[in-house]
Protein backbone atom coordinates (compact mmCIF):
# COMPACT_ATOMS: atom_id res chain seq x y z
CA UNK A 1 0.00 0.00 0.00
CA UNK A 2 1.29 3.56 -1.10
CA UNK A 3 -0.08 6.70 1.01
CA UNK A 4 0.55 9.93 -0.84
CA UNK A 5 1.36 12.86 1.11
CA UNK A 6 1.48 16.72 1.03
CA UNK A 7 2.93 16.64 4.66
CA UNK A 8 5.19 13.60 6.02
CA UNK A 9 3.87 15.00 9.47
CA UNK A 10 0.29 14.43 8.42
CA UNK A 11 0.71 11.12 6.88
CA UNK A 12 2.79 9.62 10.26
CA UNK A 13 -0.48 9.10 12.22
CA UNK A 14 -2.18 7.09 8.99
CA UNK A 15 1.23 4.99 8.59
CA UNK A 16 0.99 4.23 12.24
CA UNK A 17 -2.76 3.03 12.19
CA UNK A 18 -2.10 1.03 9.08
CA UNK A 19 1.11 -0.48 9.46
CA UNK A 20 -0.08 -3.60 11.93
CA UNK A 21 -2.13 -4.78 9.08
CA UNK A 22 -0.60 -3.51 5.79
CA UNK A 23 2.79 -2.82 4.44
CA UNK A 24 3.03 0.65 3.92
CA UNK A 25 5.32 3.06 2.33
CA UNK A 26 4.91 6.61 1.62
CA UNK A 27 5.64 9.11 -0.86
CA UNK A 28 5.06 12.96 -1.30
CA UNK A 29 1.86 13.36 -4.29
CA UNK A 30 4.38 15.17 -6.39
CA UNK A 31 6.21 11.23 -7.11
CA UNK A 32 2.92 9.93 -8.25
CA UNK A 33 4.06 10.24 -11.70
CA UNK A 34 7.26 8.35 -10.88
CA UNK A 35 5.04 5.72 -9.20
CA UNK A 36 3.14 5.40 -12.18
CA UNK A 37 6.82 5.19 -14.41
CA UNK A 38 8.99 3.10 -12.15
CA UNK A 39 9.57 0.26 -9.92
CA UNK A 40 7.12 -2.71 -8.61
CA UNK A 41 3.05 -0.73 -8.88
CA UNK A 42 1.62 -0.60 -5.50
CA UNK A 43 -1.57 -2.44 -4.59
CA UNK A 44 -3.65 0.36 -3.54
CA UNK A 45 -2.76 3.63 -2.89
CA UNK A 46 -4.60 6.25 -0.60
CA UNK A 47 -3.71 10.01 -1.04
CA UNK A 48 -4.76 13.04 1.42
CA UNK A 49 -6.84 15.56 -0.20
CA UNK A 50 -5.58 18.29 2.47
CA UNK A 51 -5.67 21.89 2.25
CA UNK A 52 -3.89 21.52 -1.62
CA UNK A 53 -7.03 19.27 -3.45
CA UNK A 54 -5.80 19.91 -6.95
CA UNK A 55 -2.22 18.07 -5.26
CA UNK A 56 -4.62 14.79 -4.74
CA UNK A 57 -6.11 15.17 -8.18
CA UNK A 58 -2.89 15.30 -9.98
CA UNK A 59 -1.68 12.39 -8.41
CA UNK A 60 -5.16 10.34 -9.24
CA UNK A 61 -4.80 11.38 -12.77
CA UNK A 62 -1.12 10.59 -13.16
CA UNK A 63 -1.83 7.00 -11.73
CA UNK A 64 -4.85 6.74 -13.98
CA UNK A 65 -2.82 7.62 -17.13
CA UNK A 66 0.01 4.67 -16.91
CA UNK A 67 -1.05 1.62 -17.98
CA UNK A 68 1.37 0.15 -15.11
CA UNK A 69 -1.50 1.93 -12.76
CA UNK A 70 -4.52 2.43 -14.03
CA UNK A 71 -6.04 0.04 -12.35
CA UNK A 72 -4.92 0.09 -8.86
CA UNK A 73 -7.67 1.14 -6.44
CA UNK A 74 -7.19 4.73 -5.39
CA UNK A 75 -9.16 6.00 -2.11
CA UNK A 76 -8.90 9.85 -1.21
CA UNK A 77 -8.84 10.92 2.29
CA UNK A 78 -10.56 14.86 2.27
CA UNK A 79 -11.55 16.25 5.47
CA UNK A 80 -13.95 19.57 4.97
CA UNK A 81 -10.60 22.20 5.18
CA UNK A 82 -9.93 20.44 1.64
CA UNK A 83 -12.40 21.94 -0.43
CA UNK A 84 -12.49 18.93 -2.94
CA UNK A 85 -15.27 18.71 -4.63
CA UNK A 86 -16.24 14.53 -4.85
CA UNK A 87 -17.35 15.20 -8.54
CA UNK A 88 -14.00 15.93 -9.29
CA UNK A 89 -12.24 13.13 -7.34
CA UNK A 90 -14.12 10.91 -8.86
CA UNK A 91 -13.36 12.15 -12.55
CA UNK A 92 -10.26 12.53 -12.40
CA UNK A 93 -10.18 8.33 -11.29
CA UNK A 94 -10.68 8.07 -7.61
CA UNK A 95 -12.33 4.88 -6.74
CA UNK A 96 -13.16 6.22 -3.35
CA UNK A 97 -13.44 8.95 -1.12
CA UNK A 98 -13.37 9.10 2.79
CA UNK A 99 -14.21 12.33 4.61
CA UNK A 100 -12.62 12.83 7.83
CA UNK A 101 -13.13 12.47 10.58
CA UNK A 102 -13.35 8.85 10.03
CA UNK A 103 -12.79 5.82 11.87
CA UNK A 104 -10.14 3.45 12.05
CA UNK A 105 -11.89 0.65 11.60
CA UNK A 106 -13.92 1.84 8.70
CA UNK A 107 -10.52 2.81 6.49
CA UNK A 108 -8.96 -0.79 7.00
CA UNK A 109 -12.07 -2.06 6.52
CA UNK A 110 -12.34 -0.02 3.08
CA UNK A 111 -8.88 -0.54 2.12
CA UNK A 112 -9.32 -4.74 2.90
CA UNK A 113 -12.13 -4.44 0.36
CA UNK A 114 -10.44 -2.78 -2.40
CA UNK A 115 -7.57 -4.98 -2.03
CA UNK A 116 -9.98 -8.64 -2.12
CA UNK A 117 -11.51 -7.20 -5.08
CA UNK A 118 -8.38 -6.26 -6.84
CA UNK A 119 -7.60 -10.33 -6.12
CA UNK A 120 -4.25 -9.92 -4.23
CA UNK A 121 -5.62 -11.40 -0.91
CA UNK A 122 -2.60 -9.70 0.95
CA UNK A 123 -4.97 -7.90 3.32
CA UNK A 124 -5.55 -11.31 4.52
CA UNK A 125 -1.50 -12.26 5.32
CA UNK A 126 -0.39 -8.53 6.14
CA UNK A 127 1.15 -7.43 3.26
CA UNK A 128 -0.09 -4.52 1.42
Amino acid sequence: MLILHADPASAAPLRELLVAEFAVQSLPTVYARAVAEAGEPPHVVLTEAGTAPRDAIEAVEALRASDRTASIPIVIIAGPEALLDPADAFAAGADDLLPTPYQPAQLRARLRTWLLRRGTGEALDGAG
